[in-house]
């Protein structure tokens, strides 16, 4: 698990990510955003130094049903207090220097072809319950975003003064076995996953060192502690 680190993660939020806002009254700065063409989803973004946390809606549900995108689920995370899915998802990248030989995974997973994607290049997604995040693997090389190249420059300074996440921690409304995948994140100290009675993920920032916390509930399962 060396050769891999967090990336981003996203939680799926009501259409135009409304929840944002409230987050920016805070002091957390907003990012670029994106339209995913065919699979059906945009975003909303809030960038730190060494990671990102997308805000993903359903902009197209047609699209979300095609055959190439429909194993992702993202219209029942969608709906999770509905259908039990988890709305959350936690993307690994492969540290620099790491070489293509070296690109082993420690856990089983499935090949994803979304239409904005070279189809030689999928998105290696992990096999999980329906009530556990997405664990997938970018494909390109992508780095910490302190680390962009000035044409990808994202807004790092926020008025909220939070620098870094260090720290996951994912309520699970299951009593079942963590699947492989989690269990190797909760190794590597990834992310943390426990059991409760609905979905939860925790974000920490900077150590918690402000004591601060905003809580998204109940309009978002998020709370973020900087």
């Amino acid at each position: 698990m060396k050769m891999l680190e967090f990336d981003h993660l996203f939680v799926l939020t009501q259409p135009q990510a409304p929840e944002v806002d409230v987050l920016i009254a805070k002091g957390f700065s907003e990012g670029s955003r994106n339209l995913h063409m065919g699979q059906g989803t945009a975003n909303r973004r809030i960038f730190c130094h060494n990671a990102m946390v997308e805000f993903l809606w359903i902009r197209d549900a047609a699209e979300t049903k095609t055959p190439a995108i429909a194993p992702m689920q993202f219209l029942a995370r969608s709906n999770y207090r509905q259908t039990g899915y988890s709305p959350f998802g936690i993307a690994l990248r492969y540290q620099l220097g790491t070489t293509t030989e070296a690109r082993a995974i420690p856990f089983d997973t499935w090949d994803y072809h979304p239409p904005y994607l070279p189809t030689k290049r999928p998105i290696k997604v992990a096999h999980t319950l329906p009530q556990e995040p997405l664990i997938f693997i970018l494909p390109f090389d992508t780095t910490r975003p302190d680390q962009y190249p000035p044409a990808k420059r994202q807004p790092l300074d926020h008025v909220a003064a939070v620098k870094e996440i260090t720290a996951l921690k994912v309520t699970l409304p299951t009593a079942e076995p963590l699947s492989p995948a989690l269990e190797v994140l909760q190794a590597a100290t990834i992310s943390s996953f426990g059991q409760g009675s609905a979905p939860l993920l925790a974000i920490e920032f900077d150590s918690a060192r402000q004591n601060q916390l905003a809580d998204c509930r109940p309009a978002m399962p998020l709370l973020l502690q900087y």
